[in-house]
């Protein structure tokens, strides 16, 4: 039996934390938890994959019950029970809490997320973590944005305005180590810090961030950015929130987004607070 396997053994690699020996022929990999679910952070879909099998599942984890919930949320075919099951084993082990004040919402236990830190941090791998967790708040700061524009005001904050603290951590995270995610992430979160009315902070971010911007970044995102720093600035500065509408909306135009450049016009016209010719001029292109 052995002997036939040798034959194959080509097939088959391993990864863990230190060591890995795959190649371009290997069919079955071997991972342990951490790393299966490292990459499914990174790399949800699992591009590759065409099969993930996890064994010996009995002996639950905080790793493999995360790695479990994560592959299932990656797979719109999986049942959706599994991932509930998956949830309430770790509320039942005292590994997550339910938040009752927020609909659907769980959290891990304040001495389990300084235990994990912990771990990361021995781990070094506490970067790439607070790396996932903003690029995750990016997705989630682009479907606030979008739902701002569309959603019912009060369903809009209450689904969104939990996300704060998670936002601030991913945002402090990006303006040292990431710049352009940062000032994607800025563009997107404008909806909810004016509706929180703390644009007092904002502000100071953007002052931080402004001298930093790169021209060859996609022009969506400059846009948006553009388009939060003209509503930051709006109500006590609006001669700085001009400046920023006209940048908005000469880069939503070269973008061919129409809705975008008309908001950027109509703010510009509404910040002369004033019958000026340029706020006419503004409005009329707004409506053209």
């Amino acid at each position: 039996c052995w002997s036939a396997f040798d034959n194959y053994e080509w097939m088959f690699g391993y990864r863990v934390r230190f060591d890995a020996q795959v190649s371009a022929r290997t069919r079955i990999e071997v991972v342990t938890e951490g790393i299966l679910t490292r990459r499914l952070q990174s790399d949800p879909e699992l591009a590759g994959v065409g099969l993930l099998i996890f064994d010996e599942f009995h002996e639950r984890s905080l790793h493999a019950d995360l790695a479990l919930a994560l592959a299932a949320r990656a797979d719109p075919s999986a049942e959706r029970w599994a991932v509930v099951d998956t949830l309430a084993a770790l509320v039942d082990r005292s590994l997550v809490s339910v938040d009752t004040t927020s609909a659907g919402r769980h959290q891990l236990l304040e001495t389990g997320r300084l235990y994990a830190l912990d771990r990361l941090q021995a781990a070094g791998e506490l970067d790439e973590a607070q790396r996932s967790l903003a690029h995750t708040m990016l997705l989630v700061a682009d479907d606030a944005y979008d739902g701002y524009w569309r959603m019912a005001g009060p369903a809009w904050r209450a689904q969104y305005e939990p996300e704060l603290d998670n936002l601030r951590a991913a945002l402090a995270w990006a303006t040292v180590h990431d710049t352009a995610l940062a000032v994607a992430l800025f563009g997107s979160c404008w909806p909810l810090w004016s509706a929180l009315s703390i644009s007092h902070e904002a502000r100071a971010l953007a002052e931080t961030l402004i001298p930093r911007l790169a021209s060859h970044w996609p022009k969506r995102v400059l846009a948006r950015f553009w388009e939060a720093v003209l509503h930051h600035f709006s109500n006590n500065f609006p001669q700085r929130a001009r400046a920023a509408a006209q940048t908005a909306a000469q880069l939503y135009g070269e973008e061919g987004l129409a809705m975008g450049r008309y908001v950027a016009l109509v703010e510009l016209a509404f910040n002369w607070r004033v019958d000026h010719p340029e706020a006419r001029r503004a409005m009329a292109e707004a409506l053209a």
